[in-house]
């Protein structure tokens, strides 16, 4: 749980995070012997709302990365033409 610096390890509670939500409370009263053979996997899915607004999100992002790497592609292209002019 501590490293040999004597700081927390930041990885182990986000792993006991994923875990919980991935497989729940009960995997926390399992010994690891009880989890290897009989893994609990649930798996949360989204309400419908909550999907249409993820998939909407993600599309107005991908937009916008390819908004911004035209523009950079344009700001690289004005200034190379400037260069060039001097």
């Amino acid at each position: 749980m501590y490293l040999s610096s004597g700081s927390l390890n930041d990885t182990l509670p986000a792993r006991w995070v994923y875990q919980y939500r991935l497989y729940g409370k009960e995997r926390f009263f399992q010994t690891p012997k009880d989890y290897r053979k009989n893994p609990v996997r649930k798996f949360h899915k989204p309400s419908k709302e909550v999907e249409e607004s993820l998939e909407l999100k993600v599309k107005h992002l991908e937009m916008e990365l390819e908004y911004t790497k035209k523009l950079i592609a344009l700001v690289q292209k004005q200034e190379q033409t400037n260069k060039n002019t001097k």
